[in-house]
């Protein structure tokens, strides 16, 4: 009898932290959509790169072009193999960018590639300046393929990364580029690239920008509707985020979540349905089931 209380302990504890995951990566897949969305580039363009603050937000989102989620692939280090769009670790692990996009004018005046990343911690555990370094860094350098004597650097577009980072201390923001250390100043036509920290914090802030993102995570529609249209998508991606939100910080949902597919099942529905529906692991599901 120990033994069976000890087991569905187990099994209690693993649909917890799979549920959880669940959610935890829902949540980031709504957060991309919602920030690949161009009405909310537009707005944090606007505000961070100099290149385009005398341009209206609907003119920005007319200059953004196809906004790349979570398809884009960046290696840690290592040596590079360029597969089509994938830049992988040799015989290691790739990574995603979240956002990945340009920001380019018909006439060339305005020739952009825009990273953006969400990061839900600010000290995940590794320097998060130097993995956006090496963001900002390897999205420059991908725009040669094969860097060779004749590789025509003088077509190099510039690069921002921008990493919005929730559950910050503190609301700042931080910006990296080059600059002439003899001069003190940064020369625009040489600054091949800037990293943009934007670190919300947790109070209440003046500041635009992260006050405009604040509202995306908290779905202030009143104050949002002061920028930019709302479209569908994003009301979409918002709803979601506070949906997924709750879902994490409600105690037992995995229970629930449990009981709610025994009944779906009850009734007739197939556990490969009932598992699609609820994104609960099959095999966990069926292993639950099968218990009682």
């Amino acid at each position: 009898m120990q033994d069976i209380r000890k087991d569905k302990q187990e099994l209690s504890n693993h649909v917890r932290r799979l549920i959880n995951s669940n959610l935890d990566l829902s949540y980031d897949t709504e957060a991309k959509n919602l920030f690949g969305n161009k009405e909310v580039l537009s707005v944090i363009a606007k505000y961070v790169i100099p290149e385009v603050k005398d341009y209206s937000y609907e003119e920005i989102a007319s200059i953004i072009g196809n906004v790349n989620i979570s398809k884009e692939e960046v290696a840690v280090n290592g040596p590079i193999e360029r597969l089509e769009s994938e830049s992988k670790y040799v015989g290691e692990k790739t990574i995603f960018y979240d956002i990945k996009t340009t920001i380019h004018t018909n006439d060339g005046a305005i020739e952009l590639i825009l990273n953006v990343e969400i990061q839900r911690k600010a000290n995940p555990g590794y320097n998060l300046k130097m993995r956006g370094s090496y963001y900002v860094a390897r999205a420059f350098s991908e725009q040669l393929k094969d860097i060779s004597d004749d590789a025509n650097y003088d077509k190099l577009k510039k690069v921002y990364s921008i990493w919005i980072v929730s559950n910050s201390p503190k609301e700042e923001i931080v910006k990296y580029s080059f600059m002439n250390t003899k001069t003190r100043t940064i020369d625009p036509m040489n600054d091949p690239f800037s990293l943009i920290m934007i670190y919300l914090g947790k109070q209440r802030s003046k500041d635009k920008v992260i006050r405009y993102i604040k509202a995306l995570f908290e779905r202030d529609m009143e104050y949002l509707k002061k920028y930019y249209h709302i479209n569908e998508d994003m009301e979409r991606s918002m709803e979601s985020m506070c949906n997924l939100s709750e879902g994490i910080r409600e105690e037992g949902r995995e229970e629930g979540l449990l009981l709610a597919a025994k009944k779906m099942i009850k009734k007739g529905m197939s556990v490969e349905i009932v598992a699609e529906s609820l994104e609960i692991p099959k095999e966990v599901l069926e292993q639950y089931v099968k218990e009682e």
